[in-house]
């Protein structure tokens, strides 16, 4: 932790919001070509906004001359005569800004002249004795405070997580120090991660959402680790072991069940890699870090701490226990056998109506849209948002983000002069599109091989109208003869990603269901409840699914101040898949283990189902219990993709808790009977024994 400190407390500075691209689309075709031929076009552009309230035109060009003073010394930039339109507005006023250098020095050069001009909290700068408010926008700028945000973002996610998981481990363990070590270990987790993180950053493009991937996943499994390795422990003792005793049997035990259930949540995620995009690999890495580390400090630093602490954790006094409620264990077990008997003598019943509701739940998952948009990750009054509209009020809103077209002549060795007939043609198709506003540029390249087309559109590039647009262009333009024309532009590129991410959803449930029976059949022995325990976990997915579109796209929790969206972020659908279903799995397999060790004893399906719940619920549910309140700490931090994210995982991981794990198994289990235990052949694989 001491060495990690450092560089975890840096690693957003380090981290990137690109990586969005789609490899072999049409859009990063045009994006290198404009990158080695037309280095005017690929030159990135800031702009700082200027308003004044009232509009007085004096001191909006005091106002300018301010801003322009500021920024006189900043390298990598010049000042570009601001367009006709920019000096019609009474009360605002455009700086274009030509910055030298790709994208990601516009980000760092964004940093400088915010600094400059006293941009400070995502709140404009104020000149001319604060009569004059200065905005600073443009991609640069954008992702600039998106990164900010999300650094916010993950300190008020662990603002929120930590007490809520201390009141929760209270109850629990009814001890300070209980409940201490599962924090101490989660902090440990993502600060070691963060560390590792700046280090890879510094060779690889490592996407700015790992933070907030890594905080909810890091702190979660951490927790529910060291949470199952102390119940253990504390069992022990309760029956009788001296210290060692309990220490050695909760490592061989509950240690041994973190370190499987680890190389499942692993399993889980690594199929992100199923997806040729950098930012979602990125994130892959980055939870596969943190879940490492977890498991490794729950095997390393949690059982060192149990031997230096050993009396301290397992001291228990009830009557001076303020938090934990005075009950026998045995109680809470008998109710959980007579829950289970409950539900075994209705199986039928239990399972339609957890089927019905599960599958109520998921029914708005048809209507899912996702988008990639980093404009709307910021806040309303975030000051690089509200100077990209104001900026779009004066100029038109598609002025920073033109489309990009890329004509090129058929042949290898044919020349394409920028007023050839075929360039002609382009020109004309694109101007007589309703979105497009004022003229249709054509540049040649050095080479006259090529020449790029560009045209400003009238709505947003992030808007349902651009896209429209885009998919009109590259259907009408691919018909031309003797040219291949490749549309491209920011509007492109957000395109190409969703599709990219769409036509891949379906690769990746393939792999983890694939996977996940593989390794379910093996550690329990039986192909009937590795298929009932996939189906099962896709059943949570999908209702977690509905539930974001009632949320986000539908808008039901508007009035908690939950903010509505069109659409819900690319990325988190299949976030969501791997992170929940890797835990899914585990509370799968501590669940059905306990289950399998009752039926080997007894041979009494029903007793065995009843036995393995009573046994496993508590501990299971607590667990869960604690996943959920990181999750939902991430959605009170207000920012878009960490309230996505995190609403969808909280759902998963409660539905699967409590639906799935309380009804649908034991109802399943029921019905199935002897053909739960069924193997093909005569010898099975060897069983790794997982206890709680």
């Amino acid at each position: 932790m001491a060495l990690a400190a450092a560089g975890a407390a840096n690693q957003n500075a380090h981290l990137t919001s690109g990586g969005f691209e789609a490899p072999g689309s049409q859009s990063l075709r045009v994006d290198e070509r404009i990158a080695s031929d037309f280095p005017a076009a690929a030159a990135a552009t800031l702009a700082v906004v200027l308003r004044s309230d009232p509009a007085q035109a004096t001191v909006l060009e005091q106002g300018r001359a301010e801003a322009v003073s500021r920024l006189g010394d900043v390298s990598g930039i010049s000042i570009a005569p601001s367009p006709p339109a920019a000096g019609q507005h009474p009360d605002i006023r455009v700086i274009p800004l030509i910055v030298t250098g790709g994208q990601d020095s516009s980000i760092d050069i964004a940093k400088e002249i915010a600094k400059r001009l006293g941009i400070e909290h995502h709140k404009p700068a104020q000149l001319v004795d604060g009569h004059v408010q200065a905005y600073l926008t443009g991609q640069g700028a954008l992702y600039a405070e998106v990164q900010s945000e999300t650094t916010d973002a993950v300190a008020k996610g662990e603002l929120f997580a930590f007490p809520l998981i201390a009141l929760t481990l209270l109850l629990v363990f009814g001890s300070l120090l209980s409940m201490a070590l599962p924090i101490g270990v989660a902090m440990a987790a993502v600060v070691v991660t963060g560390g590792i993180t700046y280090l890879l950053a510094q060779v690889i493009s490592m996407s700015i959402f790992v933070s907030n991937a890594v905080s909810m996943v890091g702190i979660g499994v951490a927790v529910d680790y060291t949470l199952f390795v102390l119940v253990r422990f504390r069992s022990e003792v309760q029956g009788g072991a001296t210290i060692e005793q309990a220490r050695r049997t909760a490592m061989l035990t509950s240690g041994r069940a973190a370190v499987l259930s680890g190389c499942t949540v692993v399993l889980a995620l690594a199929s992100l890699f199923v997806i040729d995009s950098t930012a979602l690999r990125s994130i892959a890495i980055g939870t596969i870090t943190v879940v490492v580390v977890a498991m490794t400090a729950t095997v390393t630093l949690v059982p060192a701490i149990v031997a230096l602490l050993g009396e301290r954790f397992a001291a228990i006094k009830p009557r001076r226990n303020r938090f934990r409620p005075r009950r026998d264990p045995a109680r809470a077990g008998d109710f959980w056998m007579r829950w289970s008997d409950v539900v075994m003598r209705r199986p039928v019943l239990f399972v339609l109506a957890a089927a019905a509701l599960l599958l109520a739940l998921a029914l708005p998952a048809t209507k899912l849209e996702m988008s990639n948009s980093v404009l709307r990750q910021l806040p309303d009054t975030n000051q690089a948002r509200v100077g990209t509209e104001l900026a779009g009020s004066v100029l038109g809103p598609g002025t920073g983000s033109p489309v990009q077209v890329l004509v090129t002549a058929a042949g290898d060795a044919a020349s394409l002069p920028a007023d050839s007939p075929s360039v002609a043609e382009v020109q004309r198709i694109i101007q007589a599109h309703g979105d497009v506003a004022g003229d249709v540029s054509a540049t040649a390249d050095t080479s006259g091989k090529s020449v790029l087309v560009q045209a400003v559109l009238t709505s947003d590039p992030e808007s349902s109208s651009a896209r429209a647009t885009v998919t009109d262009l590259r259907g009408a333009l691919g018909d031309i003869a003797g040219v291949t024309a490749l549309v491209g532009g920011t509007t492109a590129t957000i395109m190409d990603f969703d599709d990219l991410v769409s036509r891949a959803m379906w690769s990746i449930v393939a792999f983890i269901v694939i996977a996940g029976f593989a390794l379910l059949v093996v550690i329990l022995r039986s192909p009937v409840l590795a298929a009932k325990a996939i189906l099962m976990n896709l059943l949570s997915l999908a209702a977690a699914y509905g539930v974001l579109v009632m949320v986000f796209e539908w808008g039901w929790l508007s009035w908690l101040g939950i903010q509505a969206a069109p659409t819900v972020d690319t990325i988190t659908p299949p976030l969501i898949l791997a992170i929940t279903f890797g835990l899914s799995m585990d509370y799968e397999i501590f669940l059905l283990s306990r289950i399998r060790e009752g039926w080997e004893a007894t041979g009494d399906n029903a007793k065995a189902v009843a036995e393995g719940l009573a046994a496993s619920a508590r501990s299971i549910s607590s667990a869960a219990l604690l996943m959920v309140l990181v999750f939902i700490a991430f959605v009170l931090t207000g920012f878009p993709s960490a309230q996505r994210l995190g609403l969808g995982c909280a759902v998963a991981v409660a539905v699967d808790a409590t639906v799935v794990r309380l009804v649908l198994v034991p109802a399943a289990m029921r019905l199935f009977g002897r053909w739960n235990w069924w193997f093909p052949g005569k010898r099975a694989p060897d069983r790794v024994e997982v206890e709680i």
